[in-house]
């Protein structure tokens, strides 16, 4: 199988010419959005393709932009699942992400939770509000596509992800709502082991980071909304205003 070395990204909205962005990457990256910011309401069509050994692929199904319109209930496919909720994020629209996540009506990440799920499944509805199997293809229930949501909850919401290769730096941007009221992750690097948890409580937000012996080298930028902190090694916690809701900051600092 070939590895793909270019992306292409084309957007469609009303009777406007689609309008298109292309990369290369051998990797899953986010790119710019190629045209003006979709008002409320307003709607437009993505399209992705692929380019290989020489040849493009031809262009996936089109999918549907604009959360609102769709009720909060996510649209995407294998492709742009799981990057729409780390690109609101980054569009400073991190609410709008969480509203996403925490939806329960297919299609939707919990819907299948309400109907007994305890893998993610292949598809949104594998299986149907009546209990039944959906009876077309792709009903796996245990899957890995969307359930690369599982990354944004690691790294954006509880907060702990690698700032170099190998966790040797880690970035502690945790990206807190009022929607929760805690969140915790915890990740064995070859340093030992890293965690990171908030909590909610009394009108503010406890912050607890635990990094790798500082023999190990490892150490940790720690962005928490407001908070100020930064460049620790150990165990550290800190109490900042909450709940909050920023857009993350990138690490700085050793």
């Amino acid at each position: 199988m070939g590895v793909s070395a270019n992306y292409q990204v084309e957007i469609t909205r009303g009777g406007a010419d689609p309008a298109s962005v292309a990369a290369e990457s051998g990797e899953q990256i986010l790119v710019p959005w190629p045209a003006a910011p979709l008002t409320a309401r307003e709607t437009a069509t993505v399209r992705v393709r692929v380019q290989g050994a020489g040849d493009w692929s031809g262009w996936s199904e089109p999918a549907t932009v604009e959360v609102r319109a769709a009720g909060f209930r996510i649209s995407t496919g294998f492709v742009g699942t799981p990057l729409v909720t780390d690109a609101l994020a980054d569009a400073g629209e991190p609410e709008l992400a969480y509203r996403l996540l925490l939806q329960t009506g297919c299609p939707s990440w919990l819907y299948p939770v309400t109907m007994g799920a305890t893998t993610v499944r292949e598809r949104w509805d594998s299986m149907l509000p009546d209990g039944r199997i959906n009876p077309g293809e792709m009903t796996s229930f245990n899957h890995y596509a969307l359930g690369a949501v599982a990354d944004w909850l690691h790294r954006r919401v509880a907060g702990l992800a690698p700032a170099e290769p190998g966790y040797r730096r880690l970035d502690v941007s945790p990206l807190p709502s009022p929607r929760l009221t805690r969140a915790e992750a915890r990740h064995l690097t070859p340093y030992g082991e890293a965690s990171v948890s908030w909590e909610r409580a009394g009108g503010r937000l406890r912050l607890r980071v635990t990094v790798p012996v500082p023999r190990s080298g490892c150490r940790a930028a720690v962005n928490p909304s407001r908070s100020g902190t930064g460049g620790t090694s150990g165990r550290s916690t800190t109490r900042t205003p909450g709940p909050c809701l920023c857009p993350r900051s990138r690490a700085s600092g050793s």
